[in-house]
């Protein structure tokens, strides 16, 4: 904290240095706390309580006489003109601050050398099962060593002296005793799978399932290990403790895995699952950890660990959120990719006459490639020539619809090689939110199928497009040619419709000459609401041959939010079961997924019962559509 500069009665202004204000820890002879995580290349050793006493007197006495002079010179003394006086409460209470701050320091230094040691085993590798102990004396990460580590590679002793070197951190085991930590107690790694980060001795590990591991609780010498690779994020425990998990009561033993007890100590998560990564604060014997939170996916899992040092909690951090959420920067990173980098790397050949270099490994095959799965789909139509057709070149460069594949099904009437269809086809995207216009993703016999887009560009004043009123023409049209070449569907007397249905207040019966069904997935009021916004929905008066119904569907937030309340009342211990019906309905989860079934089993019902051609739609086409 600097002071602000002063000036004089002759007019020149003097610049107060850092050095001279009274609370820098020269003026006040107390040595600056070494800062988490931070790395030098001396040792410094733990203050004794009487040395960290005498600089708190010396704080006190130095500071009290700084800021006695500061006021005196303040008040008027030594040619200064006087300030205002709340200046000088500013100034005094800034002091008193920073003074407090200082204080707890002291008191820090004085805990944290009276402590006891607190031994920790470190298992060295296959040559030295047991490891050496060594004690953890500061709260800042410094080691003070009983016993050398010994390694079994080298056969040199390591020295952990250092105020600021890792509680057992990654440094102190080499390469060849990591690898074997890891395949003792993880198992053999993936084909492909790299470790880029070990951590051990982690001073705390939980998770959601009830599972925790206190580092100063550990009674039988072991300690857990943070291991991540480009795939996963493993926490495991090396206890040596042997024998076999028996099963359960009634439980087959066959089917019962035959794996030692130990392996039960492991906490993994794949990277692509996890949510979000957080710093946390551990509390133990009186110090503050910093530690993570790694958030996954799946039901509101999460695991915690904390690390030794403010430094490995730091490089963990970083190394999460770089490869478990990439972005674009670095796709690179990614497992798919990784774990094909050494075959990749060997297969390149350079030519000798033009020295480029040639990747030669055979490229992976696609797993869905649309040119050959559409007319397989198509060929459920039955009928010789399928009414929708393959678009390869309209979105090929993703101009007209960044968001959607570069492969597309539409009617067959509109050819995508005409400039009159394509001219259709542009101006149906224009009007649709986001240019997602109506494609196809599945089809069945005759006509059914199922259609997916956005909401149109309505707005309050009710605006039309001619091109999209055409494009759903088509669609309609182009479904009923097929479903009068095609085999007619049978014929459901209307009780077996009610049973079918469940609903006798409705006939489940097409609206006479229905050629298309829209499926608008929002409440109505949603759907009204966005009108003002220049969307909205379709007016069937101006769209021939269609009928609309709203699904009531809620977003996809409110649906999370829901599926997070669900899950919270899974995972807590305080959950009471009597209350658990009560608990489970308050999250309204069961009714999200009952409006969301529903919709669903009526685009089915539609689709497979009446060979109709449905369009789902949603307000930008990628939240309840999905859903």
């Amino acid at each position: 904290n600097g002071v602000a500069s002063n000036g004089t009665s002759g007019g020149e202004g003097k610049k107060a240095e850092v050095d001279d204000h009274p609370l820098t820890a020269e003026r006040l002879s107390v040595p600056t706390p070494a800062t988490p995580g931070a790395t030098t290349g001396t040792s410094t050793p733990a203050p004794t309580p009487s040395s960290a006493t005498s600089n708190m007197h010396t704080m006190f006495a130095n500071g009290a006489s700084a800021a006695m002079s500061s006021a005196a010179m303040h008040m008027g003394g030594g040619g200064v003109p006087p300030v205002s006086m709340d200046a000088f409460t500013k100034k005094t209470s800034m002091f008193a601050s920073n003074l407090a701050s200082m204080a707890q320091r002291g008191i820090a230094q004085v805990a944290a050398a009276t402590a006891p040691g607190q031994p920790v085993n470190v298992v060295g590798g296959p040559n030295n099962a047991n490891g050496a102990q060594y004690h953890s004396r500061s709260s800042y990460g410094s080691t003070t060593p009983n016993v050398p580590f010994q390694s079994p590679a080298m056969g040199v002793p390591t020295n952990q002296a250092s105020a600021v070197t890792t509680q057992g951190g990654a440094n102190d085991l080499d390469k060849e005793q990591k690898a074997h930590l890891v395949r003792e107690h993880v198992g053999e790694l993936l084909p492909g799978e790299r470790i880029i980060m070990f951590l051990s001795n982690l001073l705390h590990v939980s998770d959601t399932s009830g599972a925790s591991f206190v580092a100063s609780q550990s009674q039988d010498g072991s300690m857990w290990c943070c291991v991540m690779t480009y795939y996963r994020l493993v926490l495991f425990s090396t206890s040596t403790r042997t024998g076999k998990v028996e099963p359960p009561p009634g439980w087959d033993p066959k089917c019962w895995p035959d794996i030692p007890s130990s392996s039960i100590k492991l906490l993994e998560m794949p990277l692509a699952s996890m949510d979000r990564v957080e710093k946390t604060v551990y509390q133990a014997a009186g110090s503050s950890y910093m530690g993570l939170v790694v958030y996954g996916k799946d039901c509101g899992r999460t695991l915690r660990f904390t690390t030794p040092s403010y430094a490995d909690t730091g490089r963990a951090f970083e190394s999460l959120n770089t490869y478990a959420f990439p972005g674009r920067r670095n796709l690179g990173y990614l497992f798919a990719f990784e774990s094909k980098r050494q075959q990749v790397m060997a297969s390149i050949k350079m030519d000798e006459k033009t020295g480029q270099q040639t990747i030669t490994i055979p490229p992976t095959p696609k797993r869905f490639d649309p040119m050959m799965e559409y007319p397989r789909l198509m060929q459920a139509t039955s009928i010789t020539q399928s009414p929708w057709a393959l678009w390869a070149s309209v979105n090929s460069t993703y101009l007209l619809s960044p968001s959607y594949p570069s492969v597309l099904v539409g009617p067959a009437s509109l050819d995508e090689t005409k400039p009159e269809s394509l001219n259709v086809i542009r101006q149906c995207a224009a009007f649709r939110s986001e240019q997602r216009l109506p494609s196809m993703t599945w089809c069945g016999v005759g006509g059914s199928s199922i259609w997916r887009s956005s909401q149109p560009k309505v707005g309050l004043q009710g605006n039309r497009s001619s091109a999209d009123e055409l494009f759903l023409r088509h669609i309609s049209e182009s479904a009923r040619g097929a479903n009068a070449m095609a085999e007619p569907p049978p014929v459901y007397p209307r009780s077996i419709l009610q049973q079918l249905t469940g609903d006798t207040a409705r006939d489940w019966v097409p609206e006479p000459g229905c050629g298309l069904k829209i499926l608008d997935l929002r409440p109505r009021s949603s759907a009204m609401a966005n009108r003002t916004g220049g969307y909205g929905y379709e007016n069937t008066s101006n769209y021939s041959n269609t009928t609309l119904q709203f699904c009531n569907v809620q977003n996809i937030h409110a649906v999370r939010d829901s599926y997070q309340k669900l899950c919270s009342v899974c995972n807590s211990e305080s959950t009471a079961d009597v209350q658990w019906s009560a608990l489970v309905e308050d999250t309204k989860w069961l009714a999200h997924i009952r409006t969301i079934l529903a919709s669903a089993w009526e685009t089915a019902y539609w689709v497979h019962v009446w060979r109709l051609p449905v369009l789902v739609h949603c307000s930008h086409g990628w939240d309840r559509t999905s859903q």
